[in-house]
This record gives C-alpha cells, structure tokens and sequence, in this order.
C-alpha cells in the first residue's frame, strides 16, 4: 500500500469480502464519480448492476478487487462479449483490447465505472495502482481493431480432447459426470455458451440417426443440430440421469448446478480452461468459444455444405465460418 495512508483494516475487510456493498456505500455518499461529479440515479441504478456483474466475476475466480489486475479485468469484459483482447499474457501489464462493433458503449461505461472505482481505491491507499489507468490498459478504438482470429484446436489437439474426455466416463461424482458429458456436448454439437447454459433435457432428441439438440430461434422456429457420433452415447446417459434429479426446473435443465439453475457463464469457462490444462493446452485461450470453432471447423473438413452448417450455427452471415476457413488454410 502507499505510504503513509493510513488505511481502515475494516475498510479493507469490506472491499475485500463484500465489494458489493462498500461500493454502493461509496457510490451513495458521491466518493466514486465522474471526474468529481455525481452520477445521476439512473446511472447508479444501472452501475450497480454492472458492478455486481463484476463482483459474481471475481467471487467465481477467487479474486480480490483490491488484487485485480489489467489481464483479469480484459478478460472480464472478453467474457461478457463486450471487447477482444489483441495483446496480453497472464503476467502481462499493459492488455490492449478493442471494443466488439456492438459493445463500444457498454464497454467504454464498464472501463469508465471501474476506472473510477480503482481510482477511488488507490486515493483511500486500498491499491497501489489503478490497472485500467490508459498506461496501463490500452483501448483501441473499433476502426483500428485487428480481424478477429478463431482459435480452433488442431485436428490432432482435437482428437486428443475427445479421447481424454471419453477415457473419464463414467466418472463417480454426479458433477464430474454433468460437467464431461457438457464437454462433449460442447465439443460434438458446437453450441453457445448461452444455449449450454439453458438446455433442457426435453432439447435432445433421439433418432436412428443419432441424438439431435434443438434450438428455438428468434423467430419462435427451430433450428436442428446433430450431435457428432463419438459425444452421442455420454451424452445420452447423463440426459437419463439428469432427468430423474430432482431439481426446481420442470422440465429439467441438461447441465445444471447442483441448486438445479442454470450455470454461470463463467463457470463454464473455467470448466473448459481446467479441461484444456488436465491435457497440457493450457497455453491456448481457453474460453468456451474454442470448443464451439473446433467443431466447426470439423465439419468443414468433413466437407458440410457451408448454407447447412450456417444454419446449424445459428448465425446470418458466413463471416464467422469463413474466418474458420481461413484459419485451416493458414496451418496446413
């Protein structure tokens, strides 16, 4: 901490273990503002809860607000879909992002309010620095950003998780078994982490074919995806298990906590990342997207009529899978 500041332990010991409330505390009495200026109550309606977003962020990665770093907090708003980082390592101090086209709003009002309250936190010498002071956090803006690259496991690294994940079932704990057949499920269908989160089991049909999941569109249609052959059987098991537990949900959701509600975002996040570390491929980015590319690049490569498989992904333009398709140019 700085010297001499004389810091309130119990001040500390609020910021440290309930966020929430020192800053609602601080953002009432007007000692986080806009450059000296209070924010309205619209505004501080709306601020807290982004800060409580925040705040569910570091309980589930067991990090404390006053120990928070730059890559953390790039990696926060990644999650949320709101930027991509272009540069930035763990132990990296300076992350540069770039704003998602869409998200340049909600992003700049989230870098604002915590720049404001890591302000807030080196002033009462709760921090020795504030990580998204601009040296230390660079954003650039959405006209400078870089083509998104699709990170996809490489056909190899590919068979390697499947074979991994296969070689755990059956496993002895119900939230082992949930979290291997939602892996697979991830890794044969390619679904988004939003529709992982909110499957039900009623979602999966079983054919001859196959097993198929279901999606409802916007449009109040369906869109159809068959799972791939080597997740079919795991997956069908777990779906049996999970529809004879016992939770709130009617119908019961495919994967979800042991409450029986849905799973957070980022909980599936550190599933995937602890999944890649198990084999070693923990260098890569590892967020839920990379299992939902492999997939598609695998059925690229089984040579998929790309109008089909835009239509399985659920998205309006081929960007995403030309993206892809570009990738597997560049590593063969």
């Amino acid at each position: 901490m700085p010297q001499g500041k004389q810091v309130d332990r119990a001040e500390i010991e609020v910021w440290t273990f309930t966020p929430h409330v020192a800053f609602e505390d601080a953002l009432g009495t007007a000692h986080i503002s806009n450059e000296g200026c209070p924010y309205s109550m619209q505004s501080r309606v709306q601020f807290v809860a982004m800060f409580n977003t925040f705040c569910r962020y570091m309980l589930e990665r067991q990090i404390s607000i006053l120990q928070i770093d730059g890559i953390e907090i790039a990696q926060f708003l990644e999650l949320r879909g709101l930027c991509i980082i272009v540069s930035g390592k763990p132990k990296s101090k300076t992350p540069v992002v770039a704003p998602v086209p869409s998200q340049t709003s909600l992003c700049g009002r989230y870098l604002s309010l915590l720049g404001n309250v890591m302000a807030y936190l080196v002033s009462r010498g709760l921090r020795m620095d504030n990580p998204i002071d601009p040296e230390s956090f660079r954003l650039i803006g959405c006209q400078r950003c870089p083509p998104q690259t699709r990170r996809c496991l490489s056909p190899e690294q590919d068979i390697t998780v499947q074979q991994f994940l296969l070689s755990r079932v059956p496993a002895e704990r119900v939230e082992v078994r949930r979290d291997l057949a939602m892996l697979l499920f991830m890794l044969g269908a390619g679904p988004r982490v939003s529709e992982v989160r909110n499957a039900r089991v009623v979602d999966f049909d079983v054919s001859d074919s196959g097993l198929t999941f279901r999606v409802r569109r916007t449009d109040g249609c369906f869109r159809i995806v068959p799972l791939d052959h080597f997740c079919v059987q795991p997956v069908q098991q777990w779906l049996e298990e999970a529809r004879s537990l016992e939770f709130g949900e009617s119908p019961p959701l495919a994967f979800a906590n042991p409450r029986g509600y849905p799973q957070s975002a980022v909980s599936i996040f550190l599933i995937v990342r602890k999944m890649l570390a198990s084999i070693n491929l923990d260098n890569l980015r590892a967020s839920p997207s990379i299992l939902r590319n492999t997939w598609c690049q695998r059925r690229i490569l089984d040579g998929i009529d790309l109008r089909l498989l835009q239509q399985q992904m659920g998205v309006n333009t081929s960007r995403s899978i030309d993206e892809i398709r570009q990738t597997i140019g560049a590593t063969r």
